[in-house]
């Protein structure tokens, strides 16, 4: 798969998982995601998504997880296949860069 394709691929799994969770996360929260992704910036974006819900105590179903394990494996984010909780994930990242980029 050629860098374009994969990063298409990636931003439309991002469109749709943001459009699943804006169902209940703010719109704030759905914005500062979509721009960082806007930014190609994918691996952070996908850090700042697990931290955000984490922070708010929002609960990611099933399908978000399936899909935050295949967008981690697609950017060569050591990961469990499939992830059983967000937690498992956010572990393997630096907690002063999610801490940094996460929206006051």
């Amino acid at each position: 798969m050629t860098d374009f394709a994969q990063y298409q691929g990636f931003e439309l799994t991002f469109a749709k998982l943001l459009a699943d969770l804006s169902k209940t996360w703010t719109q704030r929260d759905i914005l500062y995601i979509r721009d960082i992704v806007s930014h190609a910036e994918y691996g952070d974006a996908l850090e700042n998504l697990i931290a955000i819900g984490q922070q708010n105590g929002k609960a990611f179903s099933a399908d978000h997880l399936r899909q935050i394990g295949e967008l981690s494996r697609a950017m060569g984010i050591d990961t469990p296949a499939p992830p059983k909780r967000a937690e498992g994930i956010t572990r393997r990242f630096s907690t002063a860069s999610i801490a940094r980029s996460a929206p006051r």
